[in-house]
């Protein structure tokens, strides 16, 4: 559906994991189908029975209602219908079926830093691993949650490596399989002292040419607006 309407492509930190990719109608190992979560949501936003839960009385409700009380977010996930996402995004990927255009795809070095919620200390890490990866969890915290690191640096970590770089090293291995180039970036860029390092997010404004929207940041001896403008030339030239 896509084909001759994009030259090419920059995926900046692209979260695909098992959790967020669902099936139309039928559910997966980790996420039930589109159809029960939104569903599910429909019911926690309208829950005064069926009137309630009408097209019509859905469309009806002020989008300041549905954001304001922050109690209902929509879940977030990619949707396989068999139309527009004929498979999952890694799927597509390694069976060649993507466009073959040019390429970028990359992280940042503090991915994990937004969304720490449920790793804040040793037993609340070790009981999120164990959920996920059962037996295997031991070998994974072994590797993040050494003796000389911090609980929050391992989580960051695990965050990063898991919800974004795997599935940026996974989708560059299909790209093998295409003529078309691929490139990745590493971005580092921390702007004044901001405890989230370079998070989720911060090479937007570089990207764009946007930074003077989002504010100058904390000063720094390094000439910050110097670094920052040629910064954002060099990722808007590439």
């Amino acid at each position: 559906m896509t084909e001759g309407l994009f030259h090419g492509a920059i995926a900046q930190s692209p979260w695909v994991t098992h959790e967020n990719v669902a099936n139309l109608d039928t559910p997966r190992t980790f996420v039930g189908s589109a159809e029960d979560l939104g569903a599910q949501w429909i019911e926690s936003i309208a829950p005064g029975g069926e009137e309630a839960r009408t097209l019509e009385a859905l469309r009806a409700i002020p989008a300041s209602e549905l954001v304001a009380k922050g109690e209902a977010p929509l879940p977030m996930y990619i949707t396989v219908d068999g139309t527009f996402m004929p498979d999952g995004v890694e799927a597509v990927f390694q069976s060649d079926a993507q466009r073959n255009v040019p390429l970028m795809i990359g992280t940042n070095a503090d991915e994990g830093t937004i969304v720490l919620d449920g790793y804040g200390n040793k037993e609340q890490f070790q009981t999120a691993a164990h959920a996920t990866y059962g037996d295997r969890a031991k070998a994974l915290l072994d590797l993040y949650l050494q003796e000389d690191t911090s609980v929050r640096d391992a989580a960051n970590q695990f965050l990063t490596d898991t919800w974004f770089l795997r599935t940026t090293r996974s989708i560059l291995g299909g790209m093998t399989s295409v003529s078309a180039p691929a490139f990745q970036y590493h971005f580092t860029r921390v702007r004044g002292a901001n405890p989230l390092g370079a998070h989720h997010g911060a090479e937007i404004g570089y990207a764009f040419s946007t930074l003077g929207l989002l504010g100058s940041g904390e000063a720094e001896e390094d000439a910050p607006e110097t670094v920052d403008q040629a910064l954002t030339t060099a990722m808007m030239g590439y």
